[in-house]
């Protein structure tokens, strides 16, 4: 993983609002990766959960409670998840790429496929 100038990197959430004097954030989690600057690190939303990818792996959190769901690819290493590309309340599309791929194919996950979740 790659090294990041911030000690502690956390998933936050907040309830939308038009006046950015009354948001009120709240922690989830903290996050698993040191690598957010200057990866493939940006977030999905949908459907009370959000997503992203990193070295390889891929991270669903559900922004009710922070629980989450890490996917990788422990049975082909030479897979990985790439990119999250949109999320549903039944499914997570993801890109993946064999080898050293920077594109790939276009994959669904079902979110009930994932089992039970990591706590926060």
């Amino acid at each position: 993983m790659a090294t990041t100038p911030y000690a502690t990197l956390t998933v936050m959430t907040a309830p939308y609002t038009a006046d950015s004097s009354t948001m009120t954030a709240r922690r989830l989690r903290p996050d698993i990766e040191t690598a957010l600057v200057g990866t493939n690190s940006n977030w999905v939303v949908g459907c009370g959960l959000a997503a992203h990818s990193f070295d390889g792996d891929l991270l669903v959190v559900r922004l009710s409670d922070g629980a989450s769901w890490t996917l990788t690819m422990s049975l082909d290493p030479i897979w990985a998840w790439i990119k999250a590309v949109g999320i549903t309340c039944t499914e997570v599309f993801v890109s993946i790429a064999r080898g050293p791929a920077v594109t790939g194919n276009l994959t669904r996950v079902r979110l009930d496929s994932l089992g039970p979740p990591q706590p926060p």
